[in-house]
């Protein structure tokens, strides 16, 4: 239906001949099978947008597309285009003085040295993200660079630093209002605490995860916490606990159809049968 109404969208502004507003419309459609992640009919369109733009002169609305034909190639994994794109994308938004979008371009360059773990890079360009948002008062998305610097710091086993990130992350997100993300950094608060054999803590965290995944509906990353939780009793060799949260994990990871995470499901509930020398039941798990 989105498609449809976009294809009438551009009949008739190509008929009245209101090019101006033509880019949006293709943009937008980029935007719908990216969504899809239709990844060729995505940069056609979004290319699409970039001919109207620079034909009528809109070079404002440039910098948004390179973004998203950014975004489309990190997606695919395609780092030098991805890269090449979100640069034209910051040199169009400092062109045309869109002060307010430079923060989530350096956010989302961060996240692609992230992606191919070169930290340093990675870590440059998030806090240029910080430093962009806390001048242009885009106070909403400083939560989501505080906790993908925590992130950076967690690769590289920097506990103070990457505890100290994620900490940022919920005050912001608190102050804000982004109650969603919430269960998120508290989720990775836990395997902070985990990495560092801090059972008390790490459980406590993702028990606050759990608590605000199902405050706000986020179900499909519930299964993930349940798992971890379940790790964290493995290590402790407690197996009920560990095996009650693993089948959790397992209910809900079915329940929204997670199918990537089912697999490791499976192979931790065997494997903490069999280390409790139940082999005939692990291996049942195994299959």
């Amino acid at each position: 239906e989105s498609l449809a109404n976009y294809q009438k969208a551009l009949e008739w502004k190509e008929k009245t001949g209101n090019e101006y507003a033509l880019g949006n419309t293709y943009h937008q459609i980029g935007m719908v099978y990216q969504l899809q992640r239709n990844w060729p009919e995505s940069l056609a369109n979004y290319q699409n947008a970039l001919e109207c733009y620079e034909k009528t002169g809109n070079e404002y609305e440039l910098g948004g597309t390179y973004h998203q034909i950014g975004m489309v190639h990190q997606l695919q994994r395609n780092w030098p285009e991805s890269l090449a794109n979100y640069r034209k994308a910051l040199e169009c938004k400092e062109k045309t003085g869109n002060e307010y979008a430079l923060g989530s371009t350096y956010h989302q360059i961060g996240m692609v040295y992230q992606e191919q773990r070169k930290w340093p890079e990675s870590l440059a360009n998030y806090l240029k993200a910080v430093e962009w948002k806390e001048k242009t008062g885009n106070e909403y998305a400083l939560g989501y660079t505080f906790h993908q610097i925590g992130m950076v710091y967690e690769e590289q086993r920097n506990w103070p630093e990457a505890l100290t990130n994620y900490q940022n992350a919920l005050e912001w997100r608190e102050r804000m209002g982004n109650e969603y993300a919430l269960g998120n950094t508290y989720h990775q608060i836990g395997r902070v605490y985990e990495e560092q054999g801090n059972w008390p803590e790490s459980l406590t965290y993702y028990q606050k995860a759990l608590e605000w995944k199902e405050r706000t509906g986020n179900e499909y990353t519930l299964g993930n916490t349940y798992h971890q939780i379940g790790r964290v009793y493995e290590q402790q060799r407690n197996w009920p606990e560990s095996l009650a949260n693993y089948l959790k994990a397992l209910e809900w990871n079915k329940k929204t159809r997670n199918e990537y995470a089912l697999g490791s499901n499976y192979h931790q509930i065997g494997r903490v049968y069999e280390q409790q020398n139940m082999n005939l039941e692990a291996a049942k798990w195994y299959r």
